[in-house]
């Protein structure tokens, strides 16, 4: 069933669970932590695994970001959501913000102490978003601290797996081409851009890419991955997979900040649309993240 007008929220959860954060925050000198309703290839629907926004505070909409500070937290929503976060957060410990008029961004402009050190899981954030948490932060003399672990993932016992749904192959009667000799395209635009690798992290892009399906997360046959590879065509490419990805394998220095994505599932489009720059690259964590 794709949709219910039941409420799957619980109020009770926030407050047992955000004085877990809070305890986890203060061992590791953290004066808050942003929790956006996102897994790190920022689709709609994300698996169990990644609802971090859903076990911390009870809300289960489809978007929303919690801030979480020492004295107290907030949840932003846009307007779908104004009558049922309210139903599904415990309104004693969560603000609710719009996160349309009032955006995270906008709020640390306003509200957070200087001084304040405010995490964040740099895989959970696109870029964009990241620049402007950061430059927030600086305005009001505080300071944007990505973490090299996620602390929901620390204090969610029971967090469940990371998806490994069988993989299908797409039938070339479907995808229009084999996957092979749209991978020799994508490397041609690779190598005449100037990049030596790209790495892919729309999971759209990546079932287009391979003719492969999924079932990594709800309603989309999606496989969880980021594959990368070399310009080289004859090369084989290197691939992370949902598991590898929840393990936050380290990205050498040497790694591209570079990604380009392929935009189509079905028949091939022009290749200028296939390799150009996404709007949406995620946020490559720095090396030295800590705690």
């Amino acid at each position: 069933m794709f949709q219910s007008f039941d409420s799957a929220g619980d109020p009770t959860v926030g407050k047992p669970r955000v004085a877990l954060l809070r305890q986890w925050l203060k061992e590791n000198r953290l004066d808050g932590f942003v929790v956006p309703r996102a897994d790190e290839h920022q689709g709609e629907y994300v698996p169990p695994r990644s609802n971090r926004l859903r076990w911390l505070t009870g809300f289960s909409g489809s978007a929303g970001v919690a801030i979480v500070l020492a004295r107290s937290a907030y949840i932003f929503v846009d307007g779908r959501y104004t009558l049922q976060v309210r139903d599904e957060v415990d309104l004693d410990i969560f603000t609710v913000e719009s996160l349309i008029d009032n955006p995270p961004a906008s709020w640390i402009r306003e509200n957070l102490p200087k001084g304040a050190r405010l995490g964040i899981d740099p895989w959970l954030h696109t870029m964009g978003e990241v620049k402007a948490l950061t430059a927030a932060a600086e305005k009001v003399g505080a300071v944007l601290v990505p973490l090299a672990r996620n602390p929901i993932d620390a204090i969610w016992e029971d967090q469940p797996d990371a998806p490994l749904a069988p993989v299908e192959i797409h039938p070339e009667a479907f995808a229009g081409e084999l996957a092979k000799d749209k991978l020799k395209r994508l490397a041609s635009a690779i190598e005449n851009d100037g990049a030596t690798h790209a790495i892919l992290t729309d999971p759209s892009s990546i079932a287009w890419a391979f003719n492969i399906r999924g079932g990594d997360v709800p309603h989309t046959p999606s496989r969880l991955a980021s594959p990368s590879w070399p310009p080289t065509a004859a090369m084989p490419c290197s691939w992370t997979s949902a598991s590898l990805a929840a393990r936050r394998r380290p990205i050498s220095r040497s790694s591209p900040t570079s990604r380009r994505q392929a935009s189509s599932m079905t028949r091939s489009p022009p290749l200028p649309n296939q390799a150009r720059r996404s709007r949406s690259t995620r946020c490559l964590p720095p090396t030295g993240c800590a705690p």
